[in-house]
């Protein structure tokens, strides 16, 4: 396999581009069921009328792990913005719309969101009190089947070169539940990178395009930022734990 370029590196993968192919590589100690349970939900969001990469393959290669996708040639959202952040609103309201298009389908095979989620808040280190707070606001909250990417951040979606459309990548997290909590893993991210006006503009434009009252997605912050805690780095980690109590978002 000869690899044209590195297009991310991360600590326990890398992607390459190989010809009209984005191949990951992954390090002997990324979970084997995770890079099929990638390709997997890759592959029902495809068959529900999301533009994604086809997968082609996965395979050994100098015995690492490896997936294979079409690559998407074009530029990534978060570099949009990033270059021209005056003009934040309209990727924002493209990010928005394209994210309620997801939340508009249904894969029922898909792991259930609040599965998800109660497997993480077990795993997180909050004292017995504070967790017996988030889980029983997991236990009020609607249940639903949208849905939902999970990793819905600029830097996932790329404007293809071809034609013009937007593709989301990254599948690996992607669950059916409710589209607020997915809302607020977008928003606590673009509030981590981007700092308020950023967020708090996505916030309102995704409440505005889904009908959904802001009070009501504000319900989901602690549940969500407690859960994130169990993959975040030590920054990120505190940046969450100032989202955790529940009684500031009733």
């Amino acid at each position: 396999m000869v690899f044209d370029e590195i297009l991310s590196k991360r600590e326990n993968k890398t992607i390459y581009r190989v010809g009209g192919y984005t191949v990951k590589v992954f390090e002997d100690d990324y979970p084997v069921t995770d890079i099929f349970s990638e390709a997997l939900n890759n592959t029902r969001a495809q068959e529900v009328g999301l533009k994604v990469p086809e997968v082609f393959e996965i395979s050994r290669y100098e015995g690492k792990w490896t997936l294979r996708l079409r690559y998407i040639k074009g530029d990534k959202l978060s570099d949009m913005i990033e270059k021209d952040l005056d003009n934040a609103e309209d990727y924002i309201r493209d990010i928005v719309t394209l994210q309620t298009e997801v939340h508009s389908k249904q894969s029922r095979k898909l792991t259930m969101l609040t599965d998800l989620i109660k497997r993480n808040l077990s795993q997180t280190s909050f004292d017995s009190m504070t967790r017996y707070d988030l889980q029983i606001r997991l236990e009020s909250m609607p249940k639903n089947y949208k849905m939902c990417n999970c990793n819905f951040i600029p830097s996932n979606i790329i404007i293809s070169d071809d034609d013009h459309s937007p593709y989301i990548l990254d599948w690996r997290l992607a669950t059916q539940g409710n589209a607020s909590a997915d809302a607020v893993m977008t928003y606590l991210y673009l509030l981590y990178k981007y700092k308020d006006k950023v967020a708090e503009l996505y916030l309102d434009m995704f409440c505005e395009i889904s009908k959904i009252e802001k009070w009501y997605v504000k319900r989901w912050i602690p549940i969500i930022a407690a859960a994130q805690t169990v993959n975040a780095n030590e920054d990120q980690k505190r940046f969450l734990f100032g989202f955790v109590d529940v009684r500031k978002y009733w």
